[in-house]
């Protein structure tokens, strides 16, 4: 009876503030300062997830025992005390929380149940917070008619398995507060600054970078990322683990394309010597939804002292001589890596949508091809210092991009592809659009022919005053639903360096075209090299092994010593501008018989003239 009558006594409160059209943007509540931060009103089809968060915005101890939680229809009494900037979360159902968020709720609707049915709507409702009977907080969403007491303008859109989470701890009491693009179960990090030490190295110039950085580790790595499958990287972390360091990897168990046969065969040897594998999975048809749309962060935490940042997956086209252009970074800052470790912690915690690795590819095989691509490198790694910022997505993602966007009077773009929110926000101030798939008129499309790197993966802008990179691609999937990691490089310094690369891979370099005549004699091979400009410097690896660099001699060619059998051949011819690969397979035999690749000269002069007339109709 008790119950009822104080229901009655809330509600009739209500009514009379509704009526008298107060519109005061806040009630006076002393130094208290709470506020609702969550609601989970629309769950994924068998998920019993709906649940409120609220705030202590405040500087001081609240007790919550004067509180309620109310959709107009039931109320929830609040329990217990919550300490400066706590969340306090209450749940539809205790079990189904724990399973997705990774921790239990402070209360759930039966504990705190006070009267009447406390359930919210999928497609439009309220949720306010009282204190003796006065509104301190609201929030109305979806196709709620609500448009008294708390709350100006439109409601808040809503979708299927997406929260509502306030930006700030600002309350404007209106929608523009409130986020509606975040996940169920995704994590509320904010992010971090520091002025710290760093090396910018470049893909596929200095990629051995990241084998430097794991073989430096003393006792523990964290990786995240896309996939893995180079079998180097592989191998490196096998030593690792049988020298006693503990790794740990999270991984995509969705890409696209499913998970190749390299990348189980690694998996599965990290894991027999010891290594712990997380994927992040998603089946619908099990009640997993996974948190993020792609687990696309590309990162390494080593000793919880330093980060290696990449925009490029560990795979083989990225660790190759000939592979990617892509960036990395190697910050040197252990609050900076401790800070990246629990957001680490947090994507492997122990809930439905992370899987444990327990030996599934065991009959994995695997035959491993050899392959020769030798690659001189343009760029090297360089040391500085700067401020930095880590831009988390989803978390904060949507906030950095457009403050990083906003501090800079111009930008240059490098890659794989610009779309969607980003290009909106970026396409106005950008003198250089570079990218592997264009989406618009004004984007140009990497040519790597002639810089022998096969892909453009890059996702880099350079301003003004700063430089922003990492695993986000600029679209809406990495920028609103992909878990990525990228940062925010305050120097100049580094702009200088970023824009000479950029230049180098803006410009489509005028091609030498040249080709080999190879001959024998009783000392092994003479090569004499045909090119339509001057040769200004010539490389040769045999067998992988460089034998021969330096001027080229036209009257006399150049000896190359051998033994007999099958032997891989590879010619770096550089001209003024430019250089060509002549890549072949030579085969020696006892009696030094010239081999028949001489002996068409005609079909030579014949290439090479064909190669000539494309080059023409390019230029034309």
């Amino acid at each position: 009876m008790e119950n009822k009558a104080t229901l009655i006594a809330i509600s009739f409160s209500l009514v009379i503030l509704f009526s008298a059209g107060i519109k005061a943007q806040s009630v006076d509540i002393g130094n208290e300062n709470l506020i609702i931060y969550e609601v989970s009103p629309y769950p994924f089809p068998g998920e019993r997830m709906e649940y409120v968060c609220i705030i202590n915005a405040g500087t001081a101890r609240v007790n919550l025992s004067n509180y309620f939680l109310t959709d107009f229809e039931g109320y929830l009494h609040l329990h217990g005390y919550l300490l400066p900037y706590k969340k306090y979360y209450v749940a539809q159902n205790a079990t189904e929380f724990r399973k997705i968020m990774g921790f239990s709720p402070d209360a759930t609707y039966s504990s705190a149940h006070y009267n009447g049915t406390f359930s919210l709507a999928n497609k439009g409702d309220e949720v306010a917070l009282i204190k003796n009977c006065k509104i301190v907080d609201i929030v109305i969403y979806g196709k709620s008619s609500y448009s008294g007491y708390g709350w100006y303008g439109k409601s808040v859109e809503i979708k299927r398995g997406r929260i509502l989470r306030r930006k700030g701890l600002q309350d404007t009491n209106t929608s523009t507060d409130w986020s509606n693009y975040h996940s169920i179960g995704q994590s509320d990090f904010k992010g971090i600054s520091v002025k710290t030490n760093l090396e910018i190295f470049v893909y596929p110039d200095d990629r051995n970078e990241v084998l430097r950085f794991i073989n430096g580790t003393e006792k523990y790595l964290y990786i995240e990322v896309y996939e893995l499958s180079d079998f180097r990287m592989e191998s490196a972390l096998v030593h690792l683990l049988k020298r006693g360091v503990s790794v740990y990897v999270m991984m995509e168990g969705n890409p696209v394309g499913g998970i190749d046969v390299s990348e189980k065969y690694c998996v599965e040897d990290l894991w027999k010597n010891g290594a712990k594998i997380y994927f992040m999975i998603n089946a619908p048809l099990e009640h997993i939804y996974d948190r993020y749309r792609f687990v696309h962060s590309k990162y390494i935490i080593r000793d919880g002292k330093e980060v290696l940042i990449s925009t490029e997956n560990f795979v083989k086209s990225a660790m190759e001589p000939c592979g990617n252009r892509g960036y990395g970074v190697i910050i040197k800052n252990p609050r900076f890596a401790q800070y990246l470790s629990k957001v680490f912690v947090d994507d492997i915690k122990n809930v439905s949508d992370v899987e444990n690795y327990n030996g599934e590819y065991r009959n994995v095989s695997l035959i491993m091809d050899k392959k020769f691509e030798l690659r001189e490198p343009v760029f090297r790694s360089i040391n500085l210092t700067a401020e930095i910022s880590l831009v988390l997505s989803p978390d904060n993602s949507v906030e950095m991009f457009d403050k990083f966007v906003r501090s800079q009077r111009k930008l240059d773009v490098e890659a794989l592809y610009l779309k969607g929110y980003p290009y909106s926000k970026v396409k106005n101030i950008t003198d250089r659009i570079l990218v592997e798939k264009s989406y618009g008129t004004d984007m140009k499309e990497f040519y790597g022919r002639d810089k022998n790197i096969s892909y453009l993966h890059a996702k880099l802008m350079i301003g003004t005053t700063a430089v922003f990179l990492g695993s986000m691609n600029f679209a809406n999937t990495s920028l609103f639903d992909n878990r990525e990691v990228s940062v925010i490089i305050r120097s100049r310094q580094a702009v200088n360096f970023f824009e000479k690369v950029f230049d180098y891979d803006w410009k489509k370099h005028d091609d030498i075209v040249s080709f080999a005549k190879i001959s024998e004699d009783e000392t092994g091979l003479k090569i004499k090299i045909c090119a339509n400009e001057k040769i200004r410097y010539v490389k040769v690896y045999l067998d992988g092994k460089n034998v021969y660099s330096g001027k080229y001699d036209e009257n006399r060619g150049i000896r190359i010593k051998t033994g007999e059998g099958t032997h891989e051949l590879k010619i770096y011819v550089y001209g003024e501008n430019s250089m060509d690969v002549i890549n072949t397979a030579v085969n020696i035999r006892q009696n030094f018989e010239i081999p028949s690749s001489a002996l068409f000269i005609p079909v030579a002069v014949a290439v090479f003239l064909y190669k000539l007339w494309k080059r023409h109709r390019r230029v034309v």
